[in-house]
């Protein structure tokens, strides 16, 4: 059986290729073919994944939320058909690692190692955005695996890439997110979810996962596998209105947050009469307008089986 591990240079502050080396080592031990790729570029990692269907059974993907964003899209297009996918399992060493939260991933090498031979495999629906950068440009789709959203956490997300030159830190947001609650001016944006038209809001997230931002910060529980993503969407953006988001989802009471729309949706479209940040999977992306949809394809993720 062949293994493939891309591991992402920067992330971790630096550890991913001795990561990726250390669980293909234990991988070998069983005598699995496990060879390791350093991806260092975006190109790079999207290319690599478009090659997963031809030359792995499984994948490990060593690095952030953005990292298996890239393979994801080099899987789905320009690589095989869903069958043919192979079932991928990230080693969360980004900032966020939502995923890796999401699924209660191990951290330990050898666990790791088990988990590609053992894991259950989940399928996990896939969307596409689509977004216009300019008005003489074409639409540019990009899949997301986990979420998207536009307002703050766009804006967020295009601070951090404008400034950063290196790995990160959590603590490198918290600066970020102060100067945005003193300078951001949010503009309301028109939202049709599935041909409804639900009006205009600052803030907007679309998820197939419970956890946003953080571990600690999760919403009701979803299905990864039944054809909607979950969308909430909050009218007007302050201090208080995110800390009540923060803390009713600490307590699992979000649906009781006043003005908070929440629908499921297989395609949404956003729109303003100002553009707004838009960040996908946890990388600054572009601005809206843009259209998400539900791409009837889904992806084979490798997690410890439930208790």
């Amino acid at each position: 059986m062949r293994v493939a591990l891309l591991a992402n240079p920067w992330s971790g502050r630096g550890v991913g290729p001795t990561r990726a080396r250390a669980i293909a080592a234990a991988l070998q031990e069983h005598g699995w073919d496990a060879d390791v790729h350093v991806g260092d570029s975006r190109s790079a990692t999207v290319d690599w994944g478009a090659r997963l269907p031809e030359v792995a059974d499984r994948a490990v993907v060593v690095g952030g939320d953005g990292t298996l964003n890239a393979v994801v899209e080099g899987m789905l297009t320009l690589g095989a058909a869903d069958s043919g996918l192979p079932p991928v399992l990230q080693v969360g060493l980004g900032t966020a690692n939502l995923l890796t939260h999401e699924l209660g991933l191990p951290r330990r090498n050898r666990r790791l190692a088990q988990l590609v031979e053992r894991g259950t495999v989940q399928a996990f629906d896939l969307g596409e955005l689509s977004l216009a950068t300019a008005e003489d440009a074409p639409p540019s789709p990009r899949p997301s695996l986990l979420c998207w959203d536009f307002g703050l956490g766009g804006a967020l997300m295009k601070a951090m890439d404008e400034v950063r030159t290196g790995p990160i830190r959590k603590s490198d947001y918290m600066g970020l997110l102060w100067r945005l609650f003193r300078e951001y001016k949010p503009v309301p944006q028109r939202v049709i979810a599935d041909g409804e038209d639900l009006g205009e809001f600052e803030y907007g997230i679309v998820t197939g996962i419970r956890t946003y931002a953080s571990s600690a910060f999760k919403f009701p529980r979803c299905q990864y596998d039944d054809g909607l993503w979950e969308l909430y969407l909050i009218p007007k953006v302050n201090k208080r209105r995110l800390a009540s988001l923060a803390g009713r989802s600490l307590i699992r009471r979000l649906a009781t947050m006043p003005g908070l729309v929440h629908r499921t949706a297989r395609q949404v479209e956003v729109s303003g009469p100002a553009p707004a940040p838009v960040q996908i999977d946890g990388d600054y992306y572009g601005h809206t307008p843009v259209s998400f949809g539900l791409t009837g394809r889904q992806l084979p993720i490798l997690r410890p089986a439930r208790s």
